[in-house]
């Protein structure tokens, strides 16, 4: 996925505690956080809040966007050899990430800004459908032989990885240990 950050390259830090939490239990479960912060967004009257949602949703859409590709969709391929709805599934995030990307080098909230982030719920709403619906990536993947609570953690783990990569990131160069 090419960024801005590198998020390959994550630190070696402390993780929290690990759940015993199914991969797409924890995959859903980020669906319905960003759905929250996307409706916050829209209620939202100030820039500087609309600002800080936006730098969120794209920041944990980055995040589970990397999870997906490095982890969940190799492993669905490896169980069920669905390729089609594995290059369908990749391929889905290609025109969010762009406007991931617009949203997070903006420097102003207006129309422009606010109608991206309305693209973006669009099109983040759409892919979810697709991934949860009956007959959707999620229910093969539950289908499948695939080791669904393993994958969980390592999930949980490598989302630790990349916000903490985010967060070091997103510092002021004068808050960074020198």
């Amino acid at each position: 996925m090419p960024t801005s950050t590198d998020l390959s390259a994550a630190p070696s830090l402390n993780l929290p505690a690990i759940q015993t939490i199914d991969a797409v239990t924890l995959l859903k479960q980020q669906h319905r956080q960003i759905a929250e912060w996307f409706i916050e967004y829209d209620s939202a009257r100030s820039d500087v809040r609309k600002r800080d949602l936006a730098l969120r949703i794209c920041r944990a859409l980055r995040v589970h966007a990397a999870m997906k590709e490095e982890l969940f969709y190799p492993a669905f391929l490896q169980a069920t050899d669905d390729l089609i709805m594995f290059e369908a599934a990749v391929r889905e995030y290609t025109d969010a990430q762009r406007l991931i990307e617009q949203i997070m080098q903006s420097n102003s909230v207006d129309e422009s800004f606010d109608s991206r982030v309305q693209i973006l719920a669009d099109a983040i709403a759409r892919q979810v459908a697709e991934e949860e619906c009956p007959g959707g990536i999620f229910d093969e993947a539950e289908e499948s032989d695939m080791d669904l609570q393993s994958l969980g953690i390592q999930l949980q783990v490598r989302k630790h990885q990349l916000e903490q990569v985010l967060l070091f990131a997103a510092m002021p160069r004068s808050a960074l240990p020198q």
